[in-house]
């Protein structure tokens, strides 16, 4: 477990195989991983809410600045041919990132759920979204292409499941900072899902952010004590 200064601790299970370009997806990763959590914090400190806790589209709203900051260069929604010879189709798509790092061409498939502190199991939407992320960047992988100085490229789908925690007004959230149990979680997810992550993280945001920036409706409060971010990364082509 790692500490970032008012901005909590993150926690990061890496199995990828130290292979053809790994290596240098295992260090994008994480600094992508930096560069959300950076982000997620100033608009949690300037807004009062959470970035993460809304849909995909939302969450580009972070996710974009942070791989910008990252890369060194970048575009959102390239136009892809999507092909599978198995479910006979072969139609026209996007990739929802492209992203040039360390003269590599990553591909990436967003993707967004939730999980319950309290319910403390993998939904079936979060395992469908999981199997769809993997499935788009199988299917497009035959048709990318490479940079004119690239090494190679890879695709790789990430999900963004945040923890979330409900709760009667005025009632406390037991999550924040609760590192047993949001590890728990965390080791939850990366051995549920199929196919099997091979690189995932945990973000707990510091306990003055997430009694913070918690959302508010008329009978409940929603704080977000954690956040888990899971990849797959294959080797480079």
């Amino acid at each position: 477990m790692k500490t970032i200064r008012s901005k909590g601790k993150y926690r990061i299970l890496d199995e990828i195989p130290r292979a053809n370009g790994q290596m240098v997806a295992k260090d994008f990763l994480e600094s992508l991983i930096k560069s959300f959590i950076d982000h997620s914090c100033h608009y949690m400190n300037l807004v009062g809410e959470t970035p993460f806790a809304f849909r995909e589209r939302q969450l580009n709203s972070v996710f974009a600045p942070a791989i910008s900051k990252v890369a060194n260069a970048f575009l959102m929604e390239l136009p892809t041919n999507r092909q599978n010879t198995k479910q006979g189709y072969n139609n026209y798509g996007w990739i929802d990132y492209w992203a040039f790092y360390r003269n590599v061409d990553f591909y990436l498939e967003l993707k967004h759920s939730y999980i319950s502190y309290r319910g403390r199991s993998v939904t079936d939407k979060t395992s469908h979204r999981w199997g769809k992320a993997n499935e788009q960047t199988k299917d497009c992988a035959a048709n990318l292409q490479v940079s004119y100085d690239s090494r190679g490229y890879m695709a790789l789908p990430i999900q963004v499941i945040p923890i979330y925690e409900a709760r009667q007004v005025p009632e406390d959230a037991e999550g924040i900072e609760n590192e047993e149990s949001l590890i728990e979680l965390h080791d939850l997810i990366h051995r549920s899902l199929n196919p099997k992550p091979n690189w995932s993280c945990l973000w707990i945001p510091h306990r003055d952010l997430s009694n913070m920036a918690f959302h508010e409706y008329e009978d409940r409060n929603e704080f977000y004590p954690g956040v888990i971010i899971v990849s797959r990364v294959a080797e480079m082509k």
